[in-house]
């Protein structure tokens, strides 16, 4: 589906004889990812019933609103030194479209062991996965590895407020990626990210958000080209898995794939979702992004699960 050349003016789309595939668009300026599965109730009339997010959970006040989007100066200034530190991964070509991965399902019983164990969060778990993942590619192909990787990453708002809407916060920031051990990486993760999804930063995002979509979409577009025309190395997103099992005209869906891909100069994203307590990592990469070639990519969602596995066996020692 990746490569397949779809008509942008059509509502639909056969991709082979009597199957229709629906597709809708809408700009991401005005719709995040918990909006859409309200969407999807509505489409597939099935609960798609997900936890609500709660990470670093806090009540604004209009006075603290108020600092926020005065902050915003800053926010864009703090995150500057960073995507100076430029991408160890490709930047994405335009010109020869998107290659596609995933991993198998993942149940989140296994992630959660791991939360647990070490004392982590969700996030820094699947973080570290793709980071793991990352490095030992590099490694393989005896690439310099840095200690550190810029990326983007994006938290969930316990207030989300549902609709139609662009609620959500990101942090551009280093995250560990050369690491004597899985467990050193994943702590150090952990760090991070409580620092970065836990600040001032973070939420003042929400409305750096909010006020871009505010734009038309020429100029909300060209912005955000230039703001990460040097990094970060990727964008990842972790999207809270549903709980329940969902049905289209009483069959049940038994799987799911996410897919997103961007106009920005950044070359990989890495959106992880799933059904009924399973999980995926998808990547989305322009070609060659880690190679001569696209068999890296097949190697990069190997190495995911090769890293899961590292830290799973230290939860059961």
């Amino acid at each position: 589906l990746v490569q397949y050349p779809f008509n942008r003016k059509s509502s639909s789309e056969t991709i082979v004889p009597n199957q229709t595939l629906l597709i809708f668009r809408v700009d991401h300026a005005l719709l995040d990812a918990l909006s859409a599965m309200e969407l999807f109730r509505v489409v597939f009339q099935s609960p798609f019933a997900i936890p609500n997010p709660v990470l670093n959970g806090k009540i604004f006040s209009v006075w603290h609103k108020i600092i926020l989007w005065i902050s915003l100066p800053y926010v864009l200034s703090k995150a500057l030194p960073i995507l100076l530190h430029g991408r160890i991964l490709g930047k994405r070509d335009p010109s020869k479209g998107w290659v596609y991965g995933a991993t198998k399902m993942i149940p989140v019983d296994m992630i959660k062991g791991i939360k647990q164990k070490h004392s982590v969060g969700f996030h820094s778990v699947m973080r570290s996965i793709v980071n793991g993942g990352i490095c030992r590619v590099l490694e393989k192909q005896k690439k310099l590895t840095p200690d550190n990787i810029t990326t983007l990453s994006t938290f969930g708002t316990p207030d989300h407020t549902l609709g139609t809407t662009n609620h959500m916060k990101f942090a551009v920031d280093e995250l560990p990626l050369k690491s004597s051990s899985s467990l050193g990486r994943l702590l150090a993760t952990d760090a991070a990210l409580k620092r970065s999804g836990g600040g001032m930063s973070s939420f003042a995002s929400l409305y750096l958000c909010w006020a871009t979509s505010m734009l038309p979409s020429a100029i909300c577009s060209q912005f955000h080209k230039a703001m990460y025309y040097l990094g970060p190395s990727y964008i990842l997103t972790v999207m809270p898995c549903t709980t329940t099992r969902e049905f289209i005209d009483n069959m049940e869906i038994v799987d799911g794939y996410c897919l997103a891909t961007l106009s920005l100069p950044i070359g990989m994203f890495v959106t992880v979702g799933g059904i009924n307590n399973t999980q995926r990592i998808n990547v989305s990469a322009s070609p060659c992004i880690l190679g001569t070639n696209d068999a890296p990519l097949t190697d990069l969602t190997t190495e995911f699960l090769q890293e899961l596995e590292e830290l799973a066996s230290l939860n059961d020692c």
